[in-house]
């Protein structure tokens, strides 16, 4: 039965990492020996499990005109903190529904985990009550805009990055309540499973989130320094009113950056090598509230970049 459930966890992406001897206490009560299981920081060990998003489509991403505005002045998208998010539940919920103990270990690892919330552009765009709702929620009741995006590289390469759909329901991985339930004393698991799953509430959003995973306990972080100076991963601290204190990490676009690498002026080909999500705007979508004379003057700005700026079709209701 042990053997059995152990492989069912390694269905869902989980690989031993650590294994402590059992002893004498432990034989006596042909109890295993404690093991650690964490997802690996390789995305391509994602690639048969449910959390590894391969299709070739575009994203959407709603955001406001002061961060159009940023965008283009640091040429990055802010991948935020789940400590940061809206969601106050943000891992917390799966975490209880999974019989995962809140320890403060994992309490500190949710502010060490980045996420950019997307949704697939053909799940918006060919529904017209959905994206109401996201305009109305996301894009500032139509004062917004939202950004398609594509990734351009292959994401079983990307190393700390992680891409998949949101599931709001814990049932595909019930077992690993099963090992919470009958192996506890001789199992831990990695929480970060936890970050692919969110309140029932929100199945509306039909959210796909882009991950970056930094946290220094629990799995295997990578950091490039240069003459004692980090270059990879900068983590900045939010400075305006609205979320002071809160932390995001940039997310370069090819946009405005040959590449990642580039960017965080990383220059070793053996540790670049496809790590990073190669992340391009396509497009600008304006929402419902905006003018169409504002098509031009945005158009006149993004269009160098190789970006197109539009105005959302529902603004024929408005």
């Amino acid at each position: 039965m042990n053997n059995d459930l152990i492989q069912d966890i390694e269905k869902l992406g989980y690989k031993l990492i650590s294994e402590a001897s059992g002893n004498e206490e432990h034989e006596k009560k042909n109890q295993l020996p404690h093991r650690y299981f964490y997802i690996p920081q390789n995305n391509g060990h994602l690639a048969n499990t449910d959390f590894f998003l391969n299709e070739q489509i575009e994203f959407v991403h709603f955001t406001s005109l002061d961060c159009l505005d940023s965008i283009l002045k640091t040429g990055t998208l802010r991948m935020t903190s789940l400590a940061s998010m809206d969601d106050k539940l943000e891992m917390t919920y799966p975490m209880n529904e999974l019989g995962f103990p809140l320890t403060e270990k994992w309490i500190k690892g949710k502010s060490e985990i980045y996420c950019l919330s997307m949704c697939c552009c053909s799940e918006v765009e060919n529904n017209k009550t959905t994206e109401h709702l996201l305009w109305k929620l996301y894009g500032k009741d139509g004062n917004g805009a939202y950004i398609k995006l594509r990734f351009e590289n292959r994401i079983s390469d990307w190393v700390q990055y992680h891409l998949s759909r949101v599931y709001y329901s814990t049932e595909r991985v019930s077992a690993v309540k099963r090992v919470h339930q009958k192996m506890s004393d001789a199992i831990e698991l990695d929480p970060k499973i936890c970050c692919f799953f969110k309140n029932k509430i929100y199945e509306f959003e039909n959210e796909v989130r882009l991950l970056f995973d930094c946290r220094r306990e629990g799995t295997s972080t990578y950091t490039v320094t240069r003459a004692g100076k980090l270059l990879f991963p900068i983590i900045h601290s939010r400075l305006d009113s609205q979320k002071f204190g809160s932390t995001y990490v940039d997310l370069p676009l090819l946009n405005f950056h040959e590449t990642s690498g580039v960017f965080w002026d990383i220059h070793n080909p053996t540790f670049v090598n496809g790590r990073f999500p190669e992340t391009r705007m396509i497009e600008i979508v304006l929402g419902y509230r905006h003018e169409p004379a504002k098509l031009e003057t945005l158009n006149s700005i993004y269009n160098r970049f190789g970006i197109q700026v539009s105005l959302t079709k529902l603004a024929e209701y408005f």
